[in-house]
């Protein structure tokens, strides 16, 4: 059975969601409002038919490039669709000078099996456990919170609607002097979709020591993006104050689900939410990460 593969560089996330969205996976469309730049891609067709799709986009270096999506119709599995997607891709960026692919697949996906052997096939490296994830009602997350109880705090919560520019500047000047946070912790990405009500700056005596950010991505949805504490006052009971602090004020304005995405080593956030999955309904599962040098 013969396909055909069409190559553009310009699919904008709009016009995916409009006309693909059976071919987006995992589902992008949550993220329709922070993905500002177009992507790659390579469309298999049989006929007129689409009945796979892979999309990339390379980093601010154009050297490292990394797997978005990528889906073939369960009618066309096992016909070297995927394999044949991934090695395009894989040419196509060689082609530009494209340094590095990567990617990233979840655990509890049915097809993780042939996500495996497709990147053995290709030579990428053995897959590593990179981040958890986990979502689900807040009111679920709620009810696991409140087993520690609600210790007594001697920090201050600042909404982010009671930002000020001098928070802004202090935040900006010690990152740029002192490397002070990862800056996937950034409090300040993708600021049109900041729940500002939500999201919380922590000081103490004044000074800020750290934040919890949230970004609305739908009516239902609210997803914890960011949290941070200063090294010197990090601890489990200030990190489950904040969480719990955001999912309040999240039941407040009554948006019923919330994500969570938090690095795998060492991570108090990925902690705490591994433990939830344990003991409530609150869905957990790993992120894992392989790439491939060209």
């Amino acid at each position: 059975m013969a396909f055909s593969y069409q190559f553009s560089d310009n699919m904008t996330i709009d016009w995916l969601v409009k006309n693909m969205p059976s071919f987006l996976f995992p589902d992008l469309s949550k993220q329709q409002t922070r993905i500002t730049k177009p992507f790659m891609g390579i469309l298999a067709l049989k006929g007129q038919q689409p009945v796979g799709l892979i999309l990339a986009s390379a980093e601010n270096t154009q050297t490292i490039y990394r797997v978005h999506s990528f889906l073939v119709h369960p009618n066309f599995h096992k016909q070297g669709i995927g394999n044949t997607l991934l090695e395009k891709l894989t040419l196509i960026i060689r082609q530009r000078g494209g340094q590095k692919i990567e990617g990233t697949y979840r655990g509890h996906w049915k097809y993780v099996p042939a996500i495996k052997q497709l990147l053995r096939q290709h030579q990428w490296t053995q897959p590593q456990p990179q981040l958890v994830l986990a979502n689900g009602k807040v009111n679920d997350a709620l009810t696991f919170f409140s087993k520690f109880g609600k210790p007594k705090s001697t920090f201050s919560f600042l909404p982010f609607t009671q930002l000020k520019n001098s928070d802004v500047d202090y935040i900006l000047k010690k990152q740029t002097t002192t490397q002070w946070f990862d800056p996937d912790l950034s409090p300040f990405m993708a600021k049109s979709s900041i729940h500002l009500a939500c999201s919380f700056l922590v000081k103490l005596d004044g000074q800020i020591i750290g934040w919890i950010v949230s970004h609305q991505l739908s009516k239902d949805l609210n997803e914890l993006t960011a949290l941070f504490i200063d090294e010197a006052f990090r601890s489990f009971k200030l990190t489950h104050l904040l969480i719990r602090t955001a999912f309040e004020k999240q039941v407040f304005f009554g948006i019923p689900r919330f994500l969570t995405t938090s690095k795998v080593n060492g991570n108090a956030v990925a902690k705490l939410m591994r433990r939830a999955g344990e003991q409530s309904d609150i869905f957990c599962t790993t992120v894992f990460y392989s790439c491939k040098e060209l």
